[in-house]
């Protein structure tokens, strides 16, 4: 199976991102691409205190972009609620746009990948400075390196990095 496939029904991408601040904004951002993305049927899980930050966020607006409580919530219910939303869409595959730097997300896909094809996007092929001593980064980078089916990073020199890294060309798309 290839990440995309040409058919005449949209792809269903369960979009999941449950990064804080920073990363969780990049991935409101791509919500909003993918759902004016012809030939795709997007279904965002997101940080709600993320989408509470966002000023322009509505869910009346934006009816395909879903929060999920994070904080202060045991994982085992997290990732039973996240299964239960993809249980419900029925996507054709789930890619994780922050799990290399969250461990709740990085669990919560690799258990979706039990039933759905994972791509992760990894933005960073090297950590930045004094991540890599954060085990909760490393552990997460380690669970979607495995259970990842593709890793899309933005750029050719990316690619080279994860290659020398050890995974293989051919599980590596390139994004601009």
């Amino acid at each position: 199976m290839s990440v995309l496939h040409l058919v005449d029904e949209p792809i269903r991408v369960l979009h999941l991102n449950l990064g804080t601040v920073g990363i969780g904004h990049y991935g409101y951002q791509y919500a909003l691409a993918l759902q004016s993305t012809p030939g795709i049927e997007p279904l965002s899980v997101l940080r709600a205190d993320v989408l509470a930050a966002t000023i322009d966020y509505s869910s009346e607006m934006h009816p395909t972009i879903q929060g999920v409580r994070v904080e202060g919530r045991p994982l085992v219910t997290l990732v039973g609620a996240i299964i239960r939303l993809a249980k419900a869409f029925r996507p054709d595959i789930v890619h994780d746009t922050a799990g290399i730097v969250s461990l709740r997300g990085a669990i919560a896909a690799s258990v979706l990948s039990l039933f759905y094809p994972l791509v992760t996007t990894e933005h960073d092929a090297v950590p930045h400075v004094g991540m890599d001593r954060d085990v909760g980064r490393r552990i997460a980078r380690w669970f979607e390196r495995r259970r990842s089916r593709y890793l899309a990073v933005h750029g050719a020199k990316s690619l080279e990095l994860l290659v020398a890294q050890g995974i293989p060309r051919e599980r590596v798309v390139v994004s601009p």
